[in-house]
């Protein structure tokens, strides 16, 4: 039995891409608000991050974009990990 349209369950939304070229994301990093940003997604699926740079996130899960953002951060040493 599928999903009521325009209803989709926990797993399925985390397998959405989170955004795709020339969308505008939404970045927060939890009482760091200085190290959060809102930018568009560039041609090549790259979106500049405070203290990181620039990161590929074209396609990738929220979940996914999340583990990334915090591996480049502590290969970086900006937090205790």
């Amino acid at each position: 039995m599928g999903e009521p349209s325009g209803q989709r369950s926990m797993s399925s939304i985390d397998q959405m891409p989170l955004a795709v070229v020339g969308d505008v994301i939404r970045i927060s990093v939890y009482q760091n608000p200085d190290l959060g940003t809102e930018a568009r997604l560039s041609e090549n699926g790259q979106v500049t991050m405070p203290l990181i740079g620039a990161v590929n996130l074209d396609g990738l899960s929220s979940t996914a974009a999340e583990q990334k953002r915090i591996m480049l951060s502590c290969r970086g040493m900006f937090y205790r990990c």
